[in-house]
């Protein structure tokens, strides 16, 4: 109680192996990224298959994109 306040981590590398898998391969898939043609569909392959081999570093960014095509599915398209 008498500690000062401490954050905490999320598990987004188990979530997006895990429960948002079928959106990290729905939003980017190669085929939807290029009906877009925003990102260079070749890299963001490149480094999710990095993620899915277990460079946990690579979460974050596998993270961001998705929020960001989710975010771009919703109000763009």
């Amino acid at each position: 109680m008498d500690r000062p306040k401490m954050g905490f981590g999320i598990p987004i590398g188990a979530w997006l192996k895990n429960d948002l898998k079928p959106f990290v391969d729905h939003y980017l898939s190669e085929s939807y990224m290029d009906k877009q043609a925003i990102f260079n569909a070749h890299e963001i392959i490149r480094i999710k298959n990095e993620f899915y081999s277990g460079k946990m570093e690579r979460a974050e960014k596998i993270w961001f994109l998705l929020m960001f095509q989710m975010w771009y599915d919703k109000w763009i398209n």
